[in-house]
């Protein structure tokens, strides 16, 4: 069994459908030593509990991934800001530089308009991580569902308005237009680098679907991760993969797999 790269974090996404005792076992039994958390697991397990259970493992946290807003919905912000806190709280005990979130679905106005709605909503969010000490990110997502914002370029916007930093994930911008220009000019407002791989498939020979192991599909993973290092970004690089692929393989496999994958592409770039 092959221990992760030491800037290598799993995300608890890797094993979507997972509670975080399974996480814990298969993250202590694997060696992880960095993981990204799940507000939706670690509110099911208790907050307290799973920082007491991480350091008993000596496993750090690169961020937790935390709920967002139906901006369609004002009278739930409080609610949803409460749980924001919450993370920003177990990011503290477990020194967590960053939460990240995504925007919530469009309400139907104007893009900009959706923007000055997000803006309200997210400011006090902001505020308490400044406070706190942990950056709080936005991570652009494909997903219509969660965010109105769908690519780096367009997080950038709303990084500047807002103050917010973001999430670089190349499983949700590789199609970018010159995404490593995008990479570039989002400089030190990248809070995480996440890696994963598509299978972009034919007509013939359709996807599946969401993220795979990194080396089965066919991103340029280096030239990517290379881009984003470029910005200064020295955190963890954190895997990332979700979807029917992954669960397809089993959430083991397909991180032991990606962990003896992603392990030289690191020693190549980073040391």
């Amino acid at each position: 069994m092959t221990a992760p790269h030491p800037r290598l974090s799993i995300s608890a996404l890797c094993s979507w459908t997972w509670s975080f005792e399974q996480d814990l076992e298969m993250w202590s039994d694997l060696g992880v030593h960095h993981v990204g958390l799940a507000a939706w697991k670690l509110d099911a397990f208790g907050h307290d509990a799973a920082v007491s259970a991480l350091r008993e493992r000596n496993i750090k946290a690169s961020c937790v991934v935390a709920g967002g807003f139906d901006l369609r919905q004002p009278d739930t912000w409080d609610e949803a800001r409460q749980g924001l806190l919450r993370c920003i709280e177990t990011a503290v005990a477990l020194e967590a530089p960053c939460i990240y979130t995504t925007t919530g679905r469009t309400t139907g106005a104007l893009w900009y308009e959706v923007l000055n709605t997000f803006a309200r909503a997210v400011e006090p969010t902001i505020a308490a991580g400044h406070e706190c000490g942990v950056t709080v990110a936005l991570e652009p997502s494909l997903r219509t569902d969660v965010s109105f914002v769908h690519s780096l370029r367009d997080a950038l916007v709303v990084a500047k308005q807002t103050g917010i930093a973001v999430v670089a994930d190349i499983g949700n911008c590789w199609m970018e237009r010159d995404v490593e220009g995008a990479l570039s000019e989002a400089g030190s407002n990248v809070a995480l680098v996440q890696l994963s791989d598509v299978k972009i498939g034919t007509l013939s020979n359709p996807a599946p679907g969401g993220r795979s192991v990194p080396g089965d599909g066919e991103l340029p993973i280096e030239r990517w991760l290379r881009a984003a290092l470029a910005t200064g970004y020295q955190g963890q690089i954190e895997l990332e993969m979700v979807g029917p692929d992954i669960e397809a393989q089993g959430y083991r496999a397909a991180l032991e797999r990606a962990i003896e994958q992603v392990n030289p592409l690191l020693t190549n770039v980073l040391d």
